[in-house]
């Protein structure tokens, strides 16, 4: 009886564990998955670590730190060469940046590519916008609230 009480346990323990680990993920499909598309994770943050890889995905951005970074990994692209767009539009709708990169899909192979931007303190603030574009299909789309 005392051993199945100890797994019960351990059971709901690893059960725990899984969820808490889950809720740190950024990676949320509802959020991304855009259908007919290649599946898409996009990490949006203003602080890299050491090794320059994001530390954390962030909606809420402040023009005082000068950059903005979008980490970006595709799964199950179809081999061949894919032509890649970054938009930042700024909070009325226009084109702030725009940066475009070829990539080449292997069979089986997650892609993975960073987008960087420049802010300038005179940029309004309000709500901003990260479209990433995959042969010119929006595959993920993140709204941003930018502060001065």
């Amino acid at each position: 009886m005392k051993v199945s009480v100890r797994i019960a346990r351990l059971i709901e323990l690893a059960l725990a564990g899984l969820f808490f680990l889950m809720q740190g993920c950024s990676y949320n499909p509802a959020e991304h998955y855009v259908p007919d598309a290649p599946r898409a994770r996009m990490v949006v943050t203003q602080h890299l670590d050491d090794r320059g890889e994001p530390m954390s995905s962030s909606a809420d951005v402040s023009i005082r730190q000068h950059a903005l970074y979008a980490a970006l990994w595709f799964y199950d692209v179809m081999p061949g060469e894919h032509v890649v767009s970054c938009r930042l539009f700024a909070a009325q709708g226009q084109i702030r940046d725009e940066q475009k990169f070829t990539l080449v899909a292997h069979t089986g192979e997650t892609l993975h590519h960073f987008c960087a931007f420049t802010l300038n303190p005179y940029d309004s603030a309000g709500y901003w916008s990260v479209d990433v574009l995959m042969d010119d299909v929006t595959v993920v789309h993140r709204r941003l609230s930018v502060s001065d």
